[in-house]
């Protein structure tokens, strides 16, 4: 309604000057509409607003960070100018930013659980530095802040907010920065986004938490870039989320693609590309599902692996977690595909993966019970059949250690 006002105001000065047979008043067209339009809302009819100023505010759904003041050259500090379009931004709205480099030297903040912006939006493109700017990109300019977060106390939220099609990025002299942290909140989607240049030490590109002993707190990750970042996604005691159809890439020495911790649980990996990693993918936690993803790995690193199922002693860790339908690739032949290690992580599910031109395919050094089908590295059966019962006793012994059965048979 204040756009159409504003309208107004523009076509106020153009004549009309017939008075049509006494319907138009002579005089301009704007003072006349403004006269009927006013005049209508405040008529109050049933199932229309009486007061057009209510219906003004209604229509309150979109913030353009460059009506608050933001520049986005990359050099002015935008964080006032953004943070006070948040603030502005009632729960529901979209909160824009056009094509640009917005640095902010200090933390922006969603914390009100009355003014959560539905969604953040840019226009995508490729992060790059020189003009024209083609996308749209928030910058962190101090070493170790929190460049976005949002959380809104300790009470878990069920409408979380979305990103899309923004560029997060680490300006940083220690590139040491956490680019975006989502605390404590459902239901949230990050979209077409990238995460990019965080690989100082402790630099994150995505941090995941909710409150010790609170609710599951769920969202996805849908077809995001991660680029040389010290962790692309860390994950700390969170349930239930899923990363979808994205890509990692140009980790530094010791980096961590995705890190779930022993608390994490319910994560779905499913069509992800990620080259390299010490490990690519770090999981403590139970009930992780990796699916119909790409490992390609380069060997320029020490213990340079895929996926590491690690267990450090608590009843939760390494457990229960489900590997199938994988692509792991080595470049050097000395590359590893998945380490199960610790000291009992039990019932993983190795199926259906392809290893080409690595050092090691599965490197199980825990001696539990593992599920290992259709890899490149079959059980083999060995013992003559005959009634020493050599053969039935190999076969039993590869399937008991392959997990599919439990050997409790005795010699006859």
């Amino acid at each position: 309604m204040a756009g159409v006002h504003g309208f107004l105001n523009v076509v106020r000065g153009v004549e009309y000057g017939f008075d049509g047979g006494g319907v138009y008043p002579t005089g301009r067209v704007g003072d006349y509409l403004m006269a009927q339009l006013d005049e209508t809302i405040s008529i109050g009819q049933a199932g229309h607003v009486a007061d057009h100023q209510q219906l003004a505010s209604k229509a309150n759904y979109v913030f353009d960070v460059k009506d608050f003041g933001a520049v986005g050259d990359g050099a002015t500090d935008d964080s006032a100018a953004i943070q006070a379009a948040i603030n502005a931004a009632k729960s529901g709205a979209q909160v824009v930013f056009p094509g640009g480099r917005y640095l902010s030297n200090t933390q922006l903040d969603v914390t009100s659980s009355e003014n959560i912006a539905r969604r953040f939006t840019g226009i995508g493109g490729v992060s790059r530095s020189e003009s024209p700017y083609r996308g749209s990109a928030l910058i962190a300019g101090t070493d170790g802040m929190t460049l976005f977060r949002v959380q809104t106390g300790t009470v878990l939220r069920h409408e979380g907010p979305i990103f899309e099609n923004l560029n997060f990025i680490d300006n940083s002299a220690a590139k040491t920065a956490t680019l975006l942290h989502i605390h404590q909140m459902n239901r949230w989607t990050v979209r077409n986004c990238t995460f990019r240049d965080a690989n100082g030490s402790g630099g994150i590109g995505m941090l995941l938490t909710k409150e010790v002993g609170g609710d599951n707190a769920w969202g996805v990750i849908d077809q995001c870039i991660w680029k040389n970042c010290e962790t692309g996604i860390k994950a700390e005691g969170v349930f239930t989320f899923t990363v979808l159809a994205g890509m990692m890439e140009a980790f530094t020495t010791g980096a961590v693609g995705i890190n779930l911790d022993d608390l994490t649980q319910g994560v779905h990996i499913i069509g992800h590309k990620i080259d390299s990693g010490t490990p690519s993918v770090l999981i403590e936690g139970s009930e992780v599902a990796i699916v119909a993803c790409m490992f390609e790995q380069h060997g320029t690193q020490v213990d340079d692996l895929a996926i590491r199922i690690n267990d450090t002693g608590s009843n939760r860790r390494g457990k229960r977690n489900i590997i199938m339908g994988n692509v792991f690739t080595g470049h050097q032949g000395d590359e590893i595909g998945i380490q199960i290690k610790g000291t009992a992580p039990a019932h993983n599910q190795l199926i259906g993966n392809v290893y080409t031109n690595l050092g090691t395919n599965v490197d199980d050094q825990t001696g539990v019970s593992t599920m290992l089908i259709g890899s490149m590295t079959e059980p083999t059966v060995t013992g003559a059949r005959d009634e020493t019962e050599g053969a039935l006793k190999s076969l039993l012994t590869e399937l008991a250690a392959a997990g599919l059965i439990t050997d409790s048979s005795t010699a006859s």
